[in-house]
């Protein structure tokens, strides 16, 4: 039965201080680290064929930290970065793939800057439709609708073909990307898309169908 987990990253440096993240490649925070293995631990009896990471170091330690732990349970699986030979090889690697089709939307002006110096400076109203209007976006940035055409690309062009294949593809990706593969699988409305919220190394967990129909599935505790 192939699966598709999708995962925001962990808590990074940027996300602690409460500052626009965008593509600043910020490393992961001490607490990130440690919910990144709990994740790991989370889906170690999930069978995973591949992953696949936005090209951040953000998702891309979280990945790392999380496949590690599931290593721990599934000695077969090692995880190895750009999966090369090790695609062919499915029996003893787990290939992590990068695709930058999965980073995190330009945040434009907002970049580097506080949430709360940005209202001050902005208005709340107008940083509220930068952030959350879908065909709205920064100065200098990307819209939630860019940023969805760019998940779509990659959903229908790599994962769907993968789950068809009967793999389980494990994602690691950020806040609006995630928004986004939600309202793709979920039907989400335009109206909700923006409300769609994903803490740090939260994850859901869909079935695939031969139909190409895509269900959530309840989470176990851990």
């Amino acid at each position: 039965m192939a699966k598709l987990i999708i995962a925001r990253h962990a808590e990074s440096i940027l996300n602690k201080s409460n500052i626009f993240s965008g593509l600043i490649d910020t490393p992961l925070a001490d607490h990130g680290i440690q919910q990144s293995k709990e994740l790991g631990m989370a889906l170690k009896n999930e069978n995973i064929d591949i992953a696949y990471v936005s090209d951040l170091m953000r998702a891309k330690e979280t990945a790392a930290i999380a496949l590690m732990e599931y290593y721990k349970a599934n000695p077969k699986k090692a995880p190895v970065f750009s999966g090369g030979a090790c695609i062919n090889d499915p029996q003893n690697c787990l290939p992590i793939m990068v695709d930058a089709r999965l980073n995190e939307r330009n945040y434009g002006i907002l970049e580097g800057k506080a949430k709360d110096d940005m209202i001050a400076q902005y208005g709340e109203k107008r940083v509220f439709m930068w952030r959350r209007g879908f065909h709205s976006h920064p100065p200098g940035g990307e819209s939630l609708f860019d940023l969805y055409n760019k998940a779509k690309s990659i959903y229908m062009e790599i994962i769907i073909p993968l789950l068809a294949q009967g793999k389980s593809v494990f994602i690691v990706a950020h806040q609006n990307t995630l928004r986004a593969f939600c309202m793709m699988i979920e039907a989400v409305e335009i109206k909700d898309m923006p409300f769609i919220e994903f803490n740090n190394c939260e994850y859901i967990i869909y079935d695939y169908k031969k139909e190409g129909r895509l269900t959530r599935l309840p989470l176990d505790p851990f």
